[in-house]
């Protein structure tokens, strides 16, 4: 079934997801968060089914498609799509940027030092206060190295969302998949099997969908398509390839302004991947106000 987003996750939230569930619960909550996501992995009757009147319009849809034809070519491609929702992320989680980074100031410098990132971290684990691993210090600590673009060994505000929202910076995201990798890869062979890659914190609905992740069919997962997993990139591409492919009428791998704008129907389609990717766009119209 489809499921809303919540609201931006609170600063509390993010640290928390880090200190106890790692940055895979962080990537999750970005998803969730800065756009729409669904939660079922099976076809079949969606469970939110919006009225016809609250679908977007033609007019905002023709809009829509105006800002993601990135070379002014009359027609949308599944990689502007693309490259527009990663856009999209950091625009959203940027929003509620001056609290994450208000919250971590403790020194009011209007910067966060490391020590200050790490003791939001303590605040936020389970119990409050607890100790973090030296494991956790050090993969934090590297972590906020590639974050601080300006090598002054301060995160400003931008610096900050590459640490705390992985998939908004490669550098970022490159070490939280190294790291995921490091601890399910129980053979040291370099690449997960889905057997390992599907452990306990996997929901049973989730493993059709990590199985998208396998973009070579070879039944493993390299540090690539671990990476693009964590970073939630595998599944908005997925949706967004079934968009296309539904509202696609003249079959040119590409939306003209028509087909996208009769793709907003799709928000009712009895297929998730096609009713999620329509509420992406729904979430961006209404960012922009269109």
């Amino acid at each position: 079934g489809i499921v809303l987003a919540a609201p931006p996750p609170q600063t509390a939230v993010c640290d928390r997801a880090v200190a106890v569930g790692g940055m895979k619960a962080v990537a999750r909550l970005l998803v969730s968060a800065s756009l729409l996501g669904h939660a079922s992995g099976e076809e079949g009757a969606s469970e939110t089914r919006l009225p016809e009147d609250t679908l977007l319009t033609a007019k905002q849809m023709h809009h829509m498609h105006t800002r993601l034809d990135e070379n002014n070519d009359g027609e949308v491609s599944l990689r502007e799509i693309l490259d527009y929702a990663t856009a999209m992320t950091r625009t959203l989680v940027t929003d509620g940027a001056d609290d994450m980074l208000k919250d971590r100031d403790h020194f009011k410098d209007g910067e966060v030092h490391l020590s200050e990132h790490l003791h939001s971290l303590k605040l936020a684990n389970d119990p409050p206060g607890a100790a973090l691993t030296d494991e956790v210090k050090k993969h934090e600590a590297e972590k906020f190295e590639v974050a601080d673009a300006n090598g002054d060994g301060a995160l400003n505000k931008q610096e900050l969302i590459s640490l705390m929202f992985p998939s908004t910076h490669d550098g970022v995201m490159e070490i939280e998949a190294k790291e995921i990798m490091r601890q399910k890869d129980k053979d040291n062979d370099g690449k997960l099997t889905l057997e390992e890659f599907m452990n306990e914190d996997v929901f049973e609905k989730e493993h059709w969908a990590l199985r998208q992740a396998d973009a070579d069919g070879n039944g493993y997962l390299d540090l690539l398509e671990l990476k693009m997993w964590e970073a939630g990139h595998t599944d908005i591409d997925h949706m967004m390839r079934a968009l296309i492919r539904e509202a696609d009428k003249d079959g040119n791998g590409q939306l003209s302004p028509e087909e996208f704008a009769e793709a907003r129907h799709l928000i009712n389609s009895h297929r998730d991947d096609e009713s999620a990717a329509m509420l992406h766009i729904q979430r961006w119209v209404g960012h922009h106000e269109l």
